[in-house]
């Protein structure tokens, strides 16, 4: 069973890759923006709970 952490870290991976993808095949600023800011928020939130976890 995955922990929080583990699946904060997949959906952080998973949200990289996606932003990747689409700012290799040009889609719309706001949808690249949008990515941006959630991986923002994720990567935050990965590092409290790290921090919480320690």
């Amino acid at each position: 069973m995955q922990s929080d952490v583990e699946k904060l870290e997949t959906l952080l991976l998973t949200k990289k890759i996606q932003l990747n993808v689409a700012e290799k095949v040009k889609l719309s600023k706001l949808f690249v923006a949008s990515l941006r800011k959630e991986i923002r928020k994720l990567s935050t939130l990965l590092e409290l709970a790290k921090h919480k976890n320690i």
